[in-house]
């Protein structure tokens, strides 16, 4: 987890203001106190200081302590919590001074022992203590002894165990490995009845959790769902493209949509529905058929809601406000809400509309006025009236939640949150839920939120596959994923663990990852450590046929090289970023980036290929089976070197990024919008095949039974071969 608060207080300091002393009587015979020491309070013998009533008695860099004696001041450093980890909890000091959230620092003295004691969440297990208090007990004691110097300790959280076996796979074959059960981006949420809640996401995503099973219905799309309400047996979902599903029978069916336009809000009363969207779009469900409305507005509508008095309230971009009365719709605006785009509205049980801006605002509405009760630099996209207050969320980093008791002021941060960017919230039936980035779902149980999924969220970038029994994933924020043959679990990394970009696995024991600002990190089938690196360009990708034969590439036209022992520069040019590299063999080494900039070297040096492929599009990918015979991923397009020349295959997919395959007859490429591209050798062509991902495929490759591919996220799937 990534600091999203910083909090916490030191350990108080000793007052100088002191209680009445009992000072020493002097012994006759030998002590005289001189006019000058009766003056400053202090005792002198042969003119040394032996007593004192206040500080500044006492020399530079001491103190008069309780018994009236000079002494050295104490030296107080400051010691930073910084949590990792999937889970959650509390670090707490003795002596006092922290109560940590995800990051805090306290200041204590030097030269006395510092007790940590770290208490998991609920949901949550403590793993260990790393960095800077090594202890595999959830108690560590540290002592700090370098004046000036900070201390950091690192704790790591993890999940407690939540295991779905198998995983669960959608109707195109694939199945979620993490986060489970699907790594979709969940929009919208509905509780249906106690203990039971629906969501919706992206690629027509659609979970059901009863209890603690976790289905995922077949929705018959794979266009991005927004919004799901309904009663019990007649739910609802719309979404992309005037997309309007139901459910009444158990399955869902699609209904006949009078638009083509996004729909981003459906809520109805009565046995009547209303859909609202793009471009103003308002649709009335009656009598089993669809009909469009007559707008008063051309800005998007997101979301609706019925008012106590009977009336319809939708609001949208540009502080767009729509009332719906006896089937006409008028609109308007009002100057309190500043023009900002509406995201998400609640009615509360007081009859007060809550609302919440892109921008990062909360409103309250009530009698026709709508007042501003906070403000924040992060954006909201979802505000709930709940049973414990209202509760807002947002997609800062970490997951924002706050809470008001009244709505109006004193709201809180709920520091127990996940690591997760939050779509939405919901409250219904007494319950309360927020679903969000990676397919994430957290309850809240009356005192914190528990994680109702299990898996890092964090996007993953590349993938390297050993064997059956082994395979690499890293990506953001130092997210290190490995797979044993069995499972995949994340590997902990210090909090200083850079972004990853790039993964090679020579063998098993032996993984190289690299990232932002020029770092290197090595796998030696003990630990990972950071290397030490030629530059602070950023690391793109990393390639290698051996321990002692591996090449890395980056910003500003950086190629690097390893020979055993040392990395070191051979090729570096300001003109283009270089994204991917790829080699047939030791001595046959391609680079790809910007521009659709291609480098060879055939053994020396590294030099521009003159009949490289004619696009200007960013090559993300390389893979081929031999010196004529590799392909080239270029955001649209697809390019094969036959030897001497570029053949170019389009294709109707964007953002190609990573190129794979086994052998002359096939290849594999990944892009947006969980795009997976099969070579076709029959027609020449590439051909799509459905995923079920709804966000963008960074890595693809396999071992002898599997498939593999990562993406945003925090997206693991699998399909066997």
């Amino acid at each position: 987890m990534r600091g999203r608060q910083h909090s916490g207080a030191g350990v108080p300091r000793k007052a100088d203001n002191r209680s009445a002393r009992t000072w020493l009587r002097l012994l006759t015979g030998g002590l005289a106190l001189t006019a000058a020491a009766l003056q400053s309070g202090c005792q002198t013998t042969s003119g040394q200081v032996v007593g004192c009533k206040s500080d500044d008695q006492c020399g530079t860099g001491q103190m008069c302590d309780l018994t009236g004696q000079c002494v050295p001041k104490p030296k107080f450093v400051d010691v930073t919590i910084v949590k990792s980890g999937d889970g959650d909890g509390v670090i707490t000091s003795s002596p006092t001074g922290l109560n940590c959230g995800d990051v805090c620092t306290g200041s204590f003295e030097v030269g006395k022992p510092l007790t940590l004691t770290a208490t998991p969440a609920a949901g949550s297990t403590f793993s260990n203590f790393s960095i800077g208090c090594n202890s595999a007990t959830p108690t560590c004691q540290v002592t700090p002894t370098t004046p000036g110097e900070a201390v950091m300790v690192l704790v790591n959280f993890g999940l407690a165990t939540q295991p779905v076996t198998p995983p669960l796979c959608n109707s195109y074959g694939f199945c979620w490995e993490n986060a489970r059960p699907q790594g979709n981006r969940l929009n919208r949420a509905f509780v249906l009845t106690p203990g039971e809640v629906w969501a919706v996401g992206e690629g027509g995503t659609i979970v059901r959790r009863s209890g603690t099973v976790t289905t995922l219905p077949t929705s018959g799309t794979a266009r991005n769902l927004y919004s799901i309400w309904g009663t019990s047996g007649d739910l609802y979902a719309v979404g992309a493209a005037g997309t309007i599903l139901r459910n009444n029978t158990g399955s869902w069916v699609a209904e006949v949509s009078p638009v083509a336009t996004d729909l981003y809000d459906v809520w109805g009363s009565g046995g009547t529905v209303y859909a609202v969207g793009a471009g103003g779009t308002i649709l009335k469900r009656s009598a089993g058929l669809w009909s469009k409305e007559t707008s008063p507005t051309a800005n998007s509508l997101r979301a609706i809601v019925g008012l106590p008095s009977g009336d319809l309230f939708a609001v949208g971009d540009k502080a767009t406000l729509v009332r719906g009365s006896g089937g006409t719709w008028t609109a308007s605006t009002d100057a309190t809400l500043n023009m900002h785009d509406l995201r998400s509205m609640s009615l509360a049980s007081s009859g007060v509309v809550y609302l919440a801006a892109q921008s990062g605002e909360l409103y309250s509405y009530t009698s026709g006025v709508f007042k501003l009760v906070y403000t924040s630099a992060s954006d909201f996209s979802g505000i709930a009236a709940t049973p414990t207050g209202i509760v807002a969320v947002g997609r800062d980093q970490g997951g924002l939640i706050l809470r008001s008791v009244d709505g109006m002021s004193n709201w809180l941060r709920d520091l127990s949150t996940g690591p997760a960017e939050f779509s939405a919230v919901t409250s219904n039936q007494g319950e309360t839920w927020a679903v969000g980035e990676g397919g994430s779902m957290y309850r809240y149980d009356g005192t914190s939120w528990l994680p109702q999924t299990q898996g890092r969220v964090k996007g993953l970038r590349a993938l390297s596959v050993v064997d059956a029994q082994n395979a690499f994933a890293v990506g953001a924020f130092g997210t290190v994923h490995r797979w044993n043959g069995k499972q995949w679990s994340l590997v902990a990394l210090p909090f200083s663990a850079p972004s990853f970009s790039g993964v090679q696995a020579i063998t098993a024991n032996d993984v190289w990852a690299v990232g932002e600002t020029g770092a290197i990190w090595h796998w030696n089938g003990t630990s990972w450590g950071s290397v030490t690196s030629p530059t602070i360009k950023n690391l793109r990708a990393v390639w290698g046929t051996a321990a002692n034969k591996l090449w890395a590439v980056g910003d500003a036209g950086t190629v690097l090289a390893y020979n055993g022992t040392d990395w070191s520069t051979v090729f570096s040019s300001s003109t283009f970023d270089l994204y991917s590299v790829f080699g047939t063999s030791a001595t046959d080494l391609w680079a790809a980036g910007q521009g659709g900039a291609v480098l060879r070297s055939t053994g020396g040096a590294f030099t521009l290929v003159a009949t490289g492929p004619a696009t200007t599009a960013t090559i993300g990918g390389i893979w081929g089976t031999g010196p004529t015979s590799l392909w080239f991923a270029a955001d649209t397009d697809m390019f094969r070197w036959d030897g001497s020349s570029f053949t170019k295959y389009a294709t109707s997919v964007t953002g190609l990024r990573s190129v794979w395959g086994s052998g002359p007859t096939e290849a594999l490429a990944v892009g947006n919008q969980g795009a997976l591209l099969s070579w076709n050798p029959a027609s020449s062509s590439f051909t799509r095949t459905e995923t079920g991902f709804g966000g963008g495929l960074y890595g693809v490759a396999a071992s002898s039974a599997t498939l593999w591919l990562v993406g945003d996220g925090g997206a693991i799937l699998s399909r066997a071969r």
